[in-house]
């Protein structure tokens, strides 16, 4: 078993990036034999037990929930055969990823965590809290948790004779592959037609197979979206009614606690600075591979560039902390320094809540 293992639950990414910030810091550490994965991707009820230090991040999704690919490992913890010895001589350290203007702020951390020691595990630090509301996002609590976490790894396994650290933003590998079709839209088309269930015309509709009552899904209009916040509020947040008469049923009401509304989003503004940008036409078509070829994406294959920008991508998205690569020692230090955070050290000029849209950023500096 690898000296430090990584496991996180992650619903959009985001936990699962932290991770992997916190493996490369692992290796920086000369702990190359770090191993980081998904948790249900890890044979927790068998293999767990056997590690020695393990880090886990975790997201909260929904009401409180766990991401779905950690539920079967979390349920696997949560069997009664298993004993307040079992992981008795393991370390752990925990770090949550939530947003504290909901009422089960980072509950899986917590939940999680105490699980761990009720088994037996032993805490290396504590647990730490990212909070989306802070002005630095979750790193405003990370960086200093991982200056604690790495102090208490590097007692456990101390570097080598004359080695130092080298935190230093690096470039990373290419984890996508892009390849370009020379037919363009009319190869998309034709791939709309040839693909069964694929819809020619609509991003939004879904496949018909998962349309209806008995299938659990149904379409309902939209009738009222009107906005609540005032005009001058940085925040648009809308009241939304549906009309659901079509689908109501005297025995039965037409929704129950639980059931969730999908909104597919999609971008108006920004997809032709993107285009300029990646210097392609909207009407190009490419497919994406993992480098590695180890994952499929649910992403149709060839996909115009316009609609990638468009319907994918989340281009107007706050920036969240670029840690390997940099194209100054300035941003360097701005993003990567913990006393940047405590100092304050961006001002609200360089970025809106300390953050700034990725594609805004990407523009200023195209090279």
């Amino acid at each position: 078993m690898p000296r430090v293992m990584v496991l996180y639950g992650s619903e959009t990414g985001t936990a699962q990036d932290v991770a992997e910030f916190v493996q490369q810091h692992a290796f920086n550490r000369q702990l190359l034999d770090t191993q980081i994965s998904a948790m249900d991707e890890f044979p927790v009820a068998q293999l767990l037990a056997q590690c020695s230090t393990v880090v886990f991040v975790v997201s909260t999704t929904g009401d409180g929930e766990a991401p779905e690919n950690m539920r079967n490992s979390w349920r696997s913890l949560l069997r009664k055969t298993l004993g307040p010895q079992w992981l008795a001589g393991v370390r752990v350290a925990v770090f949550g990823l939530g947003d504290s203007s909901y009422a089960k702020y980072n509950a899986v951390a917590r939940r999680l965590q105490a699980r761990l020691l009720q088994l037996g595990a032993s805490e290396l630090i504590d647990r730490g809290l990212g909070d989306d509301q802070h002005a630095y996002g979750y790193f405003g609590a990370l960086n200093p948790w991982m200056e604690k976490l790495w102090a208490a790894v590097l007692q456990l396994y101390p570097l080598p004779e004359g080695v130092t650290v080298d935190d230093s933003p690096k470039p990373i590998e290419p984890r996508y592959s892009v390849i370009v079709h020379d037919a363009g839209a009319q190869e998309v088309q034709q791939a709309k037609l040839l693909t069964p269930g694929m819809d020619s015309s609509s991003f939004y509709a879904p496949p018909s197979t998962t349309v209806g009552r008995e299938k659990g899904i149904y379409l309902a209009p939209v009738v009222v979206n009107k906005r609540i916040t005032a005009e001058d509020w940085e925040q648009d947040v809308r009241h939304v009614e549906f009309d659901i008469s079509e689908n109501s049923s005297t025995t039965e009401p037409p929704f129950r606690a639980g059931d969730i509304a999908v909104v597919y989003p999609e971008n108006v503004t920004g997809v032709d600075d993107m285009l300029q940008y990646v210097k392609l036409s909207g009407d190009t078509a490419i497919s994406i591979n993992a480098a590695d070829g180890s994952k499929q994406f649910d992403l149709p294959s060839p996909i115009t560039v316009r609609d990638l920008f468009a319907k994918y991508l989340a281009i107007l998205d706050d920036m969240i902390q670029a840690p390997y690569y940099f194209n100054s020692q300035t941003e360097e230090y701005q993003w990567d320094k913990p006393d940047a955070i405590d100092n304050a050290y961006l001002t609200d000029s360089q970025t809106s809540r300390k953050r700034k849209e990725w594609l805004e950023e990407q523009l200023q500096d195209p090279e």
